[in-house]
């Protein structure tokens, strides 16, 4: 696909700041699971990397501050394989259980995985990590283990609620999507975390 050149959209995108939403308004498709236009920006899925002329590699388009004239592909082979990368380390540790999952056909590992994923592993002996479910509240059940740790409930909580209980503990191997000083979310909005979930993990 060839390169897009955004100085010919520069007046319907003017007051526009953030590279995604440029795309999204184009018609361009890009694939993101951190990102939601209502939150502020994490930039931590690496979905949404697309190739940028000039530059030595991909960038991240949902933080990446709009510039005139700027030359983008978002499906070069340097944008694709970045992709497949991404997904083959979300799906390292993601269940097999896709036939129970409420979220099942309507998720959006799914749909990346099927669009831009690997038909094939390139770990053989490697041993999946497993986190305990969660109480968080009331409300909300969980299966931990379905998390990607996109961090778009943690953010929706603390914006919609004024409270941030939610958060990511834990660094690297031990990463995990808890609740600070063992506290629950009893705010009736927590029901919402389902949805706002791309992979299923929060359910009702």
């Amino acid at each position: 696909m060839a390169f897009y050149n955004l100085k010919n959209y520069s007046k319907k995108t003017k007051s526009l700041t953030i590279l995604q939403k440029f795309l999204r308004i184009s018609g361009e498709a890009i694939p993101r699971f951190c990102y939601y236009q209502f939150l502020p920006v994490a930039g931590n899925c690496r979905m949404c990397l697309v190739d940028v002329k000039g530059s030595p590699k991909p960038i991240v388009a949902c933080a990446s501050p709009y510039a005139p004239s700027m030359r983008i592909n978002v499906e070069s082979p340097l944008t694709q394989k970045a992709r497949e990368s991404v997904l083959e380390f979300l799906l390292l540790n993601h269940p097999l259980d896709c036939f129970i999952c409420d979220q099942g056909g309507e998720c959006d590992l799914q749909e990346n995985s099927q669009k831009y994923g690997s038909d094939k592993s390139r770990n053989f002996r490697y041993m999946r990590r497993a986190v305990k479910n969660k109480n968080l509240g009331f409300i909300i059940k969980t299966e931990m283990n379905r998390c990607i740790h996109c961090e778009g409930c943690t953010r929706f909580y603390s914006v919609m609620t004024g409270k941030p209980l939610l958060g990511t503990l834990g660094r690297g191997w031990r990463t995990e999507i808890d609740t600070y000083f063992n506290s629950f979310l009893l705010s009736e909005l927590s029901g919402n975390l389902a949805d706002r979930c791309p992979v299923g993990y929060s359910y009702i």
